[in-house]
């Protein structure tokens, strides 16, 4: 695939504008509107080398070869959000990061502790409501 219908591809999936990849791509404007325009096949590796790493994408990627690895939509948000604590000052990083820990203690990750058992006695009376009794102390992550 050519690198003018990969980059609109990426841009199309994340909803960037070409200011917005000329931006965390370190590139002008017009080189990123001109591969669009021009419709390119190729650029310069120097190019590829910016949009690859501000879009948190592999040169295999951008050359329309699979990635190694399936993380590239992690990887870019982790290079967005690291380029706009780049453009901050030292408050603005303050807040940035107090920020994270209050989102993170509102969102953890959650790990699922899981039980199971087999009751091959369901049918005899009372165990119906043994398993539904069990079942009610099970607690569920908040």
């Amino acid at each position: 695939m050519e690198i003018y219908k990969i980059l609109a591809q990426i841009m199309e999936e994340r909803q960037l504008k070409i200011s917005d990849v000329a931006r965390m791509c370190d590139l002008p404007d017009s080189t990123v509107r001109g591969i669009e325009k021009r419709k390119q096949s190729t650029i310069a590796l120097e190019v590829a080398f910016k949009l690859s790493n501000g879009l948190g994408v592999s040169l295999e990627y951008l050359n329309g070869m699979p990635e190694k690895n399936n993380n590239s939509e992690n990887d870019f948000r982790l290079k967005k959000i690291t380029n706009y604590y780049n453009e901050m000052d030292d408050i603005g990083k303050n807040q940035l990061v107090d920020q994270a820990e209050y989102i993170k203690s509102k969102h953890p990750r959650h790990t699922l502790e899981i039980k199971a058992a087999h009751n091959d006695h369901e049918t005899e009376p009372g165990e119906l409501e043994k398993m539904r009794k069990d079942l009610s102390k099970l607690k569920k992550p908040d």
